[in-house]
């Protein structure tokens, strides 16, 4: 098998003689670690004066709106300038003196002229699909880059999904499907990560690739591939002993619903305060009204009904959380979102949440509750703020960005 550096320079050079090219694949296929790995290479060998543009679609994220999807555009090609251009600076200048923000035709005809000061431009869409189709955000979006980046090389990534494909029909297309050295290649990586497992493999290279090759054969290429390898090698990973080991591995499920079910007996069969502890991630994640950032789900889990006043000795440790949810969750790097690690998992949890999570409005509505009482008992006794005055349209942000975490969201849902 050629090397990743062979392939992605291959694919680079193949990119350079297409103006588009669309990306289909499957659920969980690796196409956004793909993707990382050519905005990566185009970087490291970018040509003088090219510019370098991306946007990483996220599905539960209520800020990717078609406006600021365009506004993060703009702003990546500005850092790529020595000097700010001045219709931007002037266009800074009197939304800040107005306090005001702009609206997408100005986003949109601020990247089109800063991106003709590129000669040569590659911009790079992963996951349109997760692009919200509320109002038609994914159509303006779209639209608003063709119309503003005319010259610009464009590589997208989607799943299958037909009225998505429509609006490349004539474009070049890729079907991305992760091969089964690709899922050896990250379960080799896995196993020599987790010390438990590899300690208890030791030098035994029949029972490595007895592992490897069960679970890649479970992980069939149908739907989720990595998901489900990852997963498994999670399920197996919690044996002590070789004989459990391999009774484990030979159970392992094909079904993806039954994958799922599987690692949520996990969560429950672990000591009782991690369990719990997980449950408790679980039902925030699957029923709070908009993304929680980690920080707002530390004090949601560090408050109980009836405190006074916040003890931040109970915050507990992201690591420890993460652990606990045995793999199901995961924090992003760039927006600090807590979220379930992939949408076809989210959409199994909230299919069965009531079953799983009976008592989740009351339990939430309390800590809720308890949390503005505590805000507005204690915290403006040291900041000298009135309610109102805290959250006013100068000072919302305040409440929003970390300073009280968790506070905005109470007062708002």
């Amino acid at each position: 098998m050629a090397s990743p550096e062979y392939r992605i320079s291959g694919l680079a050079v193949w990119w350079d003689e297409n103006d588009l090219v669309s990306w289909d694949a499957l659920a969980g296929a690796g196409k956004t670690v793909l993707v990382s790995t050519i905005i990566n290479y185009l970087e490291h060998t970018r040509r003088l004066n090219a510019g370098i543009v991306y946007v990483y679609c996220s599905y539960n994220d209520p800020s990717h709106t078609a406006e600021n999807l365009i506004a993060s555009l703009l702003e990546q090609l500005c850092q790529q300038k020595s000097s700010i251009h001045s219709e931007v600076l002037a266009s800074w200048k009197s939304h800040t003196r107005l306090r005001t923000r702009p609206l997408l035709p100005e986003w949109s005809n601020l990247l089109q002229i800063v991106g003709w000061d590129f000669p040569e431009l590659f911009v790079v869409i992963d996951a349109l699909d997760e692009c919200s189709e509320y109002n038609r955000n994914r159509d303006f979006f779209l639209e608003e880059v063709h119309k503003s980046l005319p010259h610009a090389r464009l590589l997208v990534t989607s799943r299958h999904i037909p009225v998505i494909q429509s609006q490349f029909r004539r474009d070049s297309r890729i079907d991305i499907r992760a091969n089964d050295e690709d899922v050896k290649s990250f379960l080799t990586t896995y196993i020599s990560q987790r010390k438990e497992l590899a300690d208890l493999i030791g030098e035994r290279e029949d029972l490595h690739e007895e592992i490897v090759r069960t679970i890649v054969s479970k992980a069939d290429g149908i739907f989720t591939r990595f998901l489900r390898a990852a997963l498994h090698i999670e399920a197996v990973t919690q044996e002590d002993n070789l004989e459990d080991l391999m009774a484990a591995l030979s159970k392992l499920p094909q079904d993806t619903d039954v994958i799922y079910k599987d690692a949520l007996q996990r969560i429950r069969n672990q000591k009782s305060q991690r369990a719990r502890r997980a449950e408790q991630i679980l039902m925030w994640i699957t029923f709070v009204q908009r993304p929680l950032m980690f920080s707002e789900l530390l004090y949601a889990l560090a408050i109980r009904p009836g405190d006074q006043k916040l003890v931040k000795d109970r915050l507990p440790k992201k690591e420890m959380l993460l652990s606990a949810c045995c793999g199901l969750v995961i924090v992003d790097e760039e927006s600090q979102i807590i979220r379930f690690v992939h949408y076809t998992l989210e959409e199994y949890i909230v299919s069965i949440r009531q079953d799983l999570y009976p008592y989740a409005h009351r339990e939430i509505t309390t800590i809720l509750l308890t949390r503005l009482d505590i805000f507005t008992t204690n915290a403006f006794n040291s900041e000298g703020d009135t309610v109102e005055e805290t959250f006013n349209d100068q000072n919302r942000n305040n409440v929003d960005d970390g300073k009280y975490p968790l506070t905005l969201y109470a007062a708002i849902f």
